[in-house]
């Protein structure tokens, strides 16, 4: 919500858009203060390491494959958090379909009518 404020701002007053908002204005001015949490900046790195990962196997690589290059790095990381990320950053492995190889064989009888 304060995104769409901020971004708005040079067109409406930014107390109409907070009241239309549903949002205090005060909330919106210490939102633009506020630095961003640890949280928020790990997930930036993460995200960023996730997207190299990612181009440099060819685009293939999914969470699992993600999170066994990661520990690889000593870096433990949740398969969910992975997920979210992957997800946020519109990131998705390809699946690729394996050969299917037909190992019966049916008798083919022909019946005269």
């Amino acid at each position: 919500i304060y995104t769409l404020i901020c971004s708005n701002k040079a067109d409406l007053p930014i107390q109409t858009m907070c009241k239309r908002l549903g949002v205090s204005p005060s909330m919106y001015y210490e939102w633009c203060t506020r630095k961003p949490s640890q949280r928020s900046v790990n997930d930036r790195i993460l995200t960023e390491r996730i997207r190299q990962m990612h181009v440099m196997s060819d685009y293939a690589y999914g969470r699992i494959r993600i999170q066994a290059e990661l520990k690889d790095m000593e870096l433990q990381v949740n398969l969910k958090r992975i997920e979210r990320l992957m997800c946020l950053a519109h990131l998705h492995g390809v699946s690729r379909l394996r050969g299917y190889v037909v190992t019966t064989q049916r008798a083919l009888r022909r019946h005269n009518v």
